[in-house]
Formats: C-alpha cells, structure tokens, sequence
C-alpha cells in the first residue's frame, strides 16, 4: 500500500535505518505515517516500499530490493522450469517469455498485435526474485508489475512463502486479482 507523503528526500539510508523505519511503520496510522517520514526525511513512497517488503519477506525481503547476486543455475533452471510447468498447464495456448538477470526472474505475456506488422508485445505479470539467507537457504521473492510500471514486492493474505511451488500457486489463484487483471 503506498502512502502519499511530501517530504524532503536524504540521499543515504543504510539498511538498518531501512530496516528500523519499516518496523516502526508497520503498525502507524496514517498521521503516525507521514510524521514518521518527515521525521526521516524519506518519501510515503520510499517507506512503503520498505514496509511491503519488509512485510512480503521479513529481512531478506527488504535486502532484495538493493542487493543482487548470482545464483546457483540449477536453483534457477529449476525455478524457470517450474515457472513454465503452471504456465503451460494453466493457459496452454498463451504463450510467455520468461527472461532471467541476475537473480531476477520476470515473466511477460506475449501478445501479438493484430495488423500488417504482427509484432509481439510483452505485458508483464509478475517477477520471482532469488536470495539467500546467512546460512545459504534459498529463497525466492514474488513481485508484482504495477500500472505505472513499477515491481512491488507482493504480499500473501497468509504466511510468508519462499518456495516456487507455492510462489506460483498464489500466482496462478491471483486472489488479490494483481497478475491476471487486463
């Protein structure tokens, strides 16, 4: 959830200011908010960020909006495979593309644009993000592409999920109709 806030923007948050902050804000209502970012001198859009993340993936989850890393290629090759697995059994005439970098995974819906030129259009529709815990658990992270183009961290109406499997069920059953919606 973004939260309109205007405030002057510091340039150097480290990530245990991020960290605190996205704590602190996870429970404020909105006046508490906007005084919280004022205070910190970071944007409505800014904290939010952090607390959706904080909230999608507790500590890693905030650490996978700055830090990347490359990933093992058969955790990835696995993540890709299970990825096309639902898609092709859930909408086995569409047709996806499914870019990996780094360890970002985001999937497009391929449209093809009727007329005389026939070229493809990729409308995107979610993004699974690779990290690692400090004892080297994998985990994965899921995104959602938002109208003004932006990828927010998504948030699950149960606990936190990691797993692939479970990261594409909740992709293919899209009960906060995010993925799916034309």
């Amino acid at each position: 959830m973004v939260r309109k806030v205007s405030a002057v923007i510091r340039q150097e948050i480290t990530f245990q200011e991020k960290l605190s902050l996205a704590k602190k804000a996870r429970r404020c209502n909105d006046d508490k908010f906007q005084l919280l970012c004022q205070h910190n001198e970071v944007t409505g859009e800014q904290l939010s960020l952090w607390v959706d993340s904080f909230e999608a993936g507790g500590e890693m989850g905030l650490r996978a909006l700055d830090e990347t890393i490359d990933p093992p290629n058969d955790e990835v090759e696995r993540a890709i495979s299970v990825v096309r697995l639902y898609l092709e059994y859930q909408f086995p005439r569409d047709k996806f593309s499914i870019k990996k970098r780094k360890n970002k995974i985001n999937v497009s819906k391929i449209i093809r644009s009727a007329g005389p030129e026939n070229t493809d259009n990729f409308k995107p529709i979610f993004q699974i993000r690779y990290f690692e815990t400090k004892s080297k658990k994998a985990l994965w992270l899921l995104y959602w592409h938002k109208p003004d183009g932006r990828w927010w961290p998504y948030i699950t109406e149960k606990q936190r999920i990691y797993k692939i499997d479970q990261l594409m069920e909740e992709v293919m059953s899209d009960p906060n109709k995010c993925f799916w919606r034309s």
